[in-house]
């Protein structure tokens, strides 16, 4: 289906060209016209010429690492706009990108939709594909290996796991903008080794999870909601959303994590790259966000670990946890659970959420109390969800102690949950304040944990009126309150996926070109008519030496001398015109005679002379030549069409 929208949006290009381009290229490849002709007949005779396997053999022969390096670009972006390749070319480097562009059309590599799109020429895509397509021509990698060990993230899922189970135990520890009370900063530091060494981690880490609206969730069950939701998604996934949203503005997040996730995918993990191509990598990633993001970026993604640079060489880090056969946990007699490395957030967040974190460098070392049982009350984690997370993760079944107590803890959650009662959520300050005033015992069935206590249903009001005495006020749930919240995370950033090779494939004959000018130099055609054709050997239009005859050659007049003013004017504003030619000017000066070839910018006309604008070969700021200076002027086209 694909193929013949393609080839219908084709077949429209070529119908839609003005008469001389296409009968341009259709003299160009096809050879000689002969009137009347019809263009649909010749669509089909150009499709069938570059079906042929020694066709597509010379096309692949000539293209350039340039060519390679563009049109595999234009296969990551995926049907690029032409001005948005432009664009990217010129940022990137590439001179005269829009010549560049309009050469691979005429010479029918690529051609634009009805909306302006890029598309390959259908007949040539397969070949393109498999021959002179691939991520390391567009982005190519250094040769050698890193320096050192291999780079890994240290923002792991049992990094994740870790910091979300100190979280969940105390939501209150961040405050409203994110930043996390001084007093557990330390706290946090001396369980988790990697945010003593590095305190700037933390930071980035609490920034990142507060503008996702986790980290100032106060709500232990909405918390755990949505840190759950969050270990649904990759571990790349989750990386680029993490740098992206601590540095983006909240409009952004999505847009620039899903730019750091395409970034993941046209590096090659474990590959050397210069910071050249890393800048093109990181600005072709970006695209529109790269004006407001390009220069903190690099340092972002060296700060989370998924960029790393030694000396003036940079690697980007494999995101996925490797898998392994070796079990994700494994619990000791004593009931003490050891998390490694290679663990899946999704698979260990809750057992590490309802367990009290002793240490995390390497391994995440935690200990399952009755205390951090009681957790799953407060969470709404169901009880018996527990053993069986912990059997699954660690592969084994569980010690037999360990396995009772957990039973008896169950029995235990399970027969308060059905204990008809009011349940009381306070804070620890107040929970103390209440259990002083007389009267407190009569109201209460069963104290749950320090701060959360079971009411009699029929002491309802004396338990009003005790709060009362104690200043705390009682506002009764309104019908919104009761409403669920919303824990869904936006986290919608997978790109489709990018079927291009990472493998650069065999070039073809690389000497094709030499070949054709060798050819070309033992024709017996004019010398003029040489030139030309030498001219289009160099831009990739003649694949075979039967294309090298008079009626190839450019028949326009291409040339005017100082004695013929307009003739000079003509075809300046010709060359203009087109948009995609150069002049070679011969202007005479008191030191003498000066050559240049440039691009025309701009014919203006002032005091009755006119002036013509061009680029300057060796400098950034254009040059102003007057015409009449100009000994002779010639027209250097660049394209067919």
């Amino acid at each position: 289906m694909d193929r013949r929208r393609d080839r219908a949006e084709w077949v429209d290009y070529l119908l839609g060209l003005p008469d001389k381009a296409f009968l341009n290229i259709i003299r160009n490849y096809l050879g000689r016209i002969e009137t009347p002709y019809h263009k649909p007949r010749f669509i089909e005779k150009l499709e069938k010429y570059l079906s042929t396997a020694e066709t597509q053999k010379a096309i692949e022969d000539l293209l350039s690492a340039e060519d390679r390096q563009v049109l595999s670009i234009i296969a990551l972006s995926k049907k690029p706009a032409e001005k948005e390749l432009t664009d990217f070319l010129s940022r990137d480097g590439i001179e005269d990108a829009d010549i560049k562009i309009r050469q691979l059309y005429d010479r029918l590599l690529i051609f634009p939709d009805k909306e302006g799109r890029l598309l390959f020429t259908p007949a040539l895509k397969n070949m393109l594909t498999e021959k002179a397509i691939s991520v390391s021509y567009a982005f190519p990698p250094e040769e050698g290996t890193w320096p050192g060990n291999t780079p890994v993230t240290w923002c792991t899922p049992a990094l994740i796991s870790a910091f979300f189970s100190i979280l969940i135990k105390d939501p209150t520890i961040i405050t409203v903008k994110g930043e996390i009370k001084a007093k557990k900063q330390e706290e946090i530091a001396e369980k988790i080794a990697d945010f003593t060494e590095n305190p700037q981690r933390l930071i980035a880490i609490t920034q990142a999870l507060t503008k996702l609206d986790i980290c100032t969730e106060k709500d232990k069950k909405t918390l755990l909601k949505k840190a759950d939701n969050l270990s649904q998604i990759s571990q790349s996934q989750r990386l680029s959303l993490f740098a992206a949203a601590s540095i983006a503005e909240k409009e952004d997040i999505q847009k620039l994590a899903k730019a750091i996730l395409l970034l993941n995918h046209i590096l090659i993990s474990g590959k050397n790259y210069t910071k050249r191509n890393i800048n093109r990598a990181i600005l072709f990633s970006l695209g529109e966000l790269a004006e407001k993001y390009g220069d903190t970026i690099e340092e972002t993604l060296i700060l989370w670990g998924i960029l790393h640079k030694k000396d003036t060489v940079y690697t980007i880090t494999q995101a996925e946890v490797p898998s392994s056969a070796a079990p994700q946990m494994i619990i000791e007699q004593t009931g003490r659970i050891n998390i490694y490395p290679h663990a899946k957030l999704e698979d260990i967040l809750i057992p590490a959420c309802t367990a009290d974190l002793e240490k995390h460098d390497i391994v995440s070392h935690y200990t399952i109390s009755k205390k951090s049982y009681k957790n799953i009350v407060e969470a709404g984690i169901e009880p018996g969800e527990i053993p069986l997370r912990l059997m699954v993760t660690s592969s084994a079944a569980l010690p037999h102690s360990l396995s009772r107590t957990l039973e008896l803890w169950q029995e235990e959650a399970e027969r308060i949950r059905h204990i008809e009662g009011i349940i009381a959520i306070l804070q620890p300050q107040y929970a103390q304040l209440v259990k002083k005033l007389p009267g407190y015992k009569h109201c209460i069935r069963e104290e749950l944990t320090e701060n959360i206590l079971l009411i009699k249903k029929d002491r309802a009001e004396e338990w009003q009126n005790l709060l009362s005495q104690a200043g705390i006020e009682i506002v009764l749930p309104t019908e919104s309150d009761q409403e669920q919240k919303d824990t869904r995370l936006e986290t919608d950033i997978e790109i489709p996926a990018i079927n291009i090779k990472t493998e650069i494939p065999p070039c073809g004959n690389s000497k094709r070109k030499k070949e054709l000018i060798q050819e070309l130099e033992k024709k017996d055609i004019p010398q003029e008519t040489k030139k030309n054709i030498l001219a289009k050997i160099e831009s990739g239009f003649i694949l075979f030496s039967a294309q090298m005859t008079d009626a190839n050659s450019v028949q326009d007049i291409l040339e005017a001398d100082g004695l013929d003013y307009q003739a000079k004017i003509r075809l300046i504003e010709e060359s203009l015109k087109s948009g995609t030619e150069k002049l070679e000017l011969e202007i005479t000066s008191p030191t003498g005679t000066i050559n240049i070839k440039t691009r025309p910018i701009k014919l203006t006309k002032e005091n009755n002379k006119h002036l013509l604008l061009v680029k300057n070969p060796s400098g950034a700021h254009p040059l102003t030549i007057e015409v009449a200076k100009i000994k002779k002027v010639k027209r250097l086209p660049q394209t067919l069409s």
